[in-house]
């Protein structure tokens, strides 16, 4: 099987990802808004706000949203062809490590399930429980649905401190940290112990492609040249470096070198990981978004430059055109892949014809 993508296309996908010289960066959008109502409606009418159980959630509906949104990605016409994975609305992984899971109406969320370590099961959750059985279900049904059409691939799964700040609580977690580090230590090898497990068990799904894969969806895509996932710790928000250093990076390692390769997500109100995160060879990609009102973009712009020295950076940016065009004018094209909300496709176009009508300035 081929990946559908121009070949031309191709050719600048694999000069960012190995960081050869572009007259321009690619660009990207992620149509319609982030919540799962502006993304699958159709899901979102069918299920009721409240605690959702897998069987809740129905994979027609959501294929029916999936072919919506190809439609529409296709009409855009840009540098990333649709993909997809299994349901990204879905906590999956806090899900399968034993969270409750909520609707509210627009988005999906959990509640903790440790309340008391000397209470918890420590047993780790197999690829039998009923979250992984859907997960899959979703994902083989999707592949089948598209046909060769679009890529499919892992789904959005977070990193094991998101996965451990969900089972707990991040004040607890915040506080285990000090009263009890070493079951913090504990919960995250087993939660990445499961995440690559369930990591792999999706892959082994994905169809051999000869040209590489588009891994991921919305705005977070990378085209890789091996079957790929992403990985992310939003949870860095209320951990110092030592304990992140210490805890959790051992583990996103230790998953990244479970993966052939590997794009890893952080947000741009807290710049530190970049540091941790550079050197680690097992991460291929490294992303930050500017999110509107908790960003600073002068502060950010050095911080993708400094990634762009290192390996191909994704900027994803919630950004007006005037901040696009800033944002050309300060970075390199070079390993440089610039994506962005736009809530239609008439913005997403003004976007793309932008980054397309503009020369290299290097």
């Amino acid at each position: 099987m081929q990946l559908n993508i121009d070949p031309a296309r191709l050719q600048r996908h694999q000069a960012f990802y190995n960081r050869q010289p572009a007259d321009r960066p690619l660009i990207g959008s992620w149509l319609f808004g982030f919540f799962i109502h502006q993304q699958y409606p159709s899901v979102a009418a069918a299920m009721q706000p409240g605690p959702i159980q897998p069987e809740d959630i129905p994979i027609e509906l959501f294929l029916k949203d999936v072919d919506a949104l190809y439609e529409a990605y296709t009409a855009l016409d840009d540098d990333y062809p649709f993909s997809t994975g299994a349901f990204y609305g879905v906590p999956w992984m806090e899900a399968i490590m034993g969270c409750p899971v909520y609707f509210s109406g627009t988005n999906m969320y959990t509640g903790p399930c440790i309340t008391d370590w000397n209470a918890y099961d420590w047993r780790r959750p197999t690829l039998d429980n009923p979250w992984a059985r859907k997960l899959l279900e979703f994902l083989a049904a999707l592949i089948e649905h598209a046909g060769g059409r679009f890529s499919c691939g892992p789904t959005l799964m977070r990193g094991p401190a998101d996965i451990c700040s969900a089972m707990r609580g991040s004040t607890n977690l915040a506080l285990d940290l000090y009263d009890c580090p070493e079951n913090v230590r504990r919960l995250a090898e087993i939660c990445s112990d499961v995440w690559i497990e369930a990591g792999q068990a999706q892959l082994a799904l994905v169809p051999e492609s000869e040209n590489g894969y588009l891994v991921g969806c919305a705005g977070l895509r990378c085209w890789m040249p091996e079957k790929g996932v992403w990985l992310q710790d939003d949870a860095v928000s209320v951990l110092s470096p030592r304990f992140y250093r210490d805890l959790f990076l051992p583990q996103a390692r230790r998953i990244a070198a479970a993966f052939p390769a590997v794009a890893f997500h952080l947000h741009g109100n807290y710049l530190w990981p970049v540091d941790l995160l550079l050197p680690v060879p097992e991460i291929d990609v490294l992303e930050i978004n500017y999110d509107v009102g908790v960003c600073q973009l002068d502060k950010l712009i050095p911080a993708w430059r400094k990634i762009q020295e290192r390996k191909p950076c994704l900027a994803f940016a919630d950004a007006t055109l005037a901040e696009f065009d800033h944002i050309l004018a300060e970075l390199s094209p070079t390993g440089l892949s610039l994506q962005t909300i736009s809530p239609t496709l008439e913005n997403a176009r003004a976007k793309r014809d932008l980054i397309y009508g503009k020369e290299s300035r290097r």
